[in-house]
């Protein structure tokens, strides 16, 4: 059973969906039959390079309230991600154009490395205050996910994958995705959003059921 998963790397939601798609194929009897490959999304494709600022005072500005109230409006995602395992870090955050860590996750699909990839660039960025727009600090997540330094450097390097992305983010206003995470089952099942454990289970359970 086929699931495309659509993300962008600095959505949060993204990452507990992940999460709890893992949990719920602990819970699904046919998992070992499950495959899951990434389709690029960019929340904001006209993003702006990273400014210094961190997620919490874009978010003080942008809706003008206090740096104290701005960190309250991420209070549940950090209890979530509590029970995920997921240490966010708003203070840490580096808020930047995803475009060119989406290049990668481009070229660690065809590398065969692509959950991989998506998994080390969230990490990074979530946790640890990472600037996924800083090439450098890309190819450290890259190698860290297993992949080829000189070839992603090679890419970094080039406009290389960004056909691809294009290509994804197309298909995904296409067939209507507007937001993410988006879960799109044997190309006509869809799930919209970071849904609890039992939410994907059903979901699978149902699918399955039809493909036999």
């Amino acid at each position: 059973m086929k699931i495309e998963i659509f993300a962008d790397i600095v959505c949060p939601w993204c990452f507990v969906g992940r999460r709890r798609l893992d949990e719920a194929l602990t819970y699904f009897d046919h998992s070992d039959d499950v495959v899951i490959s990434y389709r690029s999304f960019e929340l904001d494709p006209g993003a702006q390079l990273y400014s210094g600022a961190s997620i919490v005072e874009l978010i003080s500005k942008k809706y003008n309230v206090t740096l104290e109230e701005a960190r309250g409006f991420n209070e549940n995602l950090l209890n979530i991600g509590v029970e995920l395992g997921i240490d966010f870090d708003f203070e840490k955050m580096s808020p930047t154009n995803s475009f060119d860590a989406h290049r990668l996750v481009q070229l660690a699909i065809k590398s065969g490395l692509g959950e991989e990839m998506v998994e080390s660039l969230m990490k990074g960025y979530f946790e640890d205050g990472a600037l996924i727009s800083d090439h450098e600090q890309l190819a450290s997540m890259a190698s860290r996910a297993g992949m080829d330094f000189s070839r992603v450097s090679e890419v970094l390097g080039s406009d290389e994958f960004a056909i691809e992305v294009r290509r994804d983010e197309s298909f995904a206003a296409s067939i209507g995705v507007s937001g993410v995470p988006f879960y799109l089952i044997e190309d006509k099942y869809a799930i919209s959003g970071a849904q609890d454990t039992m939410t994907f289970v059903s979901a699978m359970t149902a699918v399955w059921s039809k493909l036999k």
